[in-house]
């Protein structure tokens, strides 16, 4: 996944770092986290790797996910998350 900051947004004082799938154009993950955004920059990768974990329902529907290992950190992702699309994006990540 590729990421960026948005110091413009914040949540309980944490900044956005948003994660946007590489095979999935218009897709993103946002956590609030300036510790995440810390270790990122840290890093200096600007495309590092997400291990999610999808959850569904009995019908095969996704009903939430979770993210893990996002580039090596071990500490609390965020205050808040969300998953959006930007756009029409043609084809989930979740599919």
């Amino acid at each position: 996944m590729n990421w960026k900051v948005d110091r413009d947004q914040n949540n309980k004082g944490h900044n956005l770092v948003e994660f946007e799938f590489v095979d999935f154009p218009g897709h993103v993950i946002g956590h609030f986290s300036n510790d995440l955004i810390e270790h990122l920059e840290e890093k200096g990768e600007r495309q590092v790797a997400v291990g999610i974990e999808i959850t569904r329902d009995a019908f095969g529907e996704v009903i939430g996910h979770s993210e893990s290992g996002i580039a090596g950190y071990d500490g609390n992702a965020s205050t808040f998350s969300y998953f959006g699309e930007r756009g029409d994006p043609a084809v989930s990540p979740f599919e």
